[in-house]
């Protein structure tokens, strides 16, 4: 495969309707996220690994001191060994793209959802069920969001002038050990991208939620059905 069959962050985030990208803005998702294009890179033998030093940097907006070294530590122990902490990785490895490193670990079939900028919130939902049959509507609503956002990461803020509590229990609960366990850390790293700056940036609504499942989708193409049965079924059962 070639870079362009894996769509960079930005590229992403630009080919999102308008609909879609209510908040955070078009602005700040590029300034926010464009470091999760950095955090991965392959070996000279194929083998996934991840920047630690850059890694902490998205992980410092959610998470306070603590709470990152733990992660990052689990996150080590779950890749074996591949997070490289002070970012010096072995000689002969080579960058790879957030969509990259993801795919290399979910089962990714690509699916055109037949996007236009033009589209409304109700047709890219309407599209998003019909390309992931069996997909519950539940997932569109902003409580689901709302759930998902809590274990993944603490408390949620009301608004903007809301201080931001960072937490550092969330990210060692049982709830990533299920995740780690059934999605494995690449696809790990993407949730907390994107929920991250969901929870950063927002309060969850119907509209930010349809925009970050797409974020998500367009990564993962079909595969995207598996990551949210994930997040739902481990909520409800962390031994899942």
């Amino acid at each position: 495969m070639h870079d362009s069959d894996f769509p960079s962050i930005d590229s992403m985030i630009d080919s999102l309707p308008a609909s879609a990208v209510v908040k955070p803005t078009r602005e700040e998702l590029h300034r926010r996220l464009g470091v999760l294009d950095s955090i991965f890179y392959f070996s000279a033998d194929g083998e996934l690994l991840t920047d630690g030093a850059k890694l902490a940097q998205v992980l410092e907006s959610v998470a306070d001191a603590q709470g990152t070294e733990a992660f990052i530590e689990r996150l080590n122990s779950a890749s074996s060994g591949h997070v490289y902490r002070d970012g010096k990785l072995p000689p002969g490895h080579r960058p790879a793209s957030w969509t990259e490193g993801v795919r290399s670990a979910v089962a990714y079939q690509p699916v055109d959802l037949g996007l236009s900028p033009s589209d409304s919130a109700a047709e890219i939902e309407s599209k998003l069920k019909a390309a992931l049959p069996g997909l519950s509507p539940d997932v569109f609503a902003a409580k689901f969001a709302y759930d998902v956002t809590t274990r993944l990461l603490g408390q949620l803020r009301s608004g903007p002038k809301q201080s931001r509590r960072k937490v550092g229990h969330i990210l060692t609960s049982d709830y990533y050990n299920c995740l780690l366990r059934n999605l494995g850390w690449p696809t790990v790293l993407l949730l907390i991208g994107v929920f991250g700056l969901l929870i950063v940036l927002s309060a969850p609504t119907g509209e930010t939620v349809l925009g970050w499942w797409l974020v998500v989708f367009i990564c993962c193409g079909g595969g995207a059905l598996g990551i949210f049965n994930a997040l739902y079924n481990c909520a409800n059962n962390p031994n899942w």
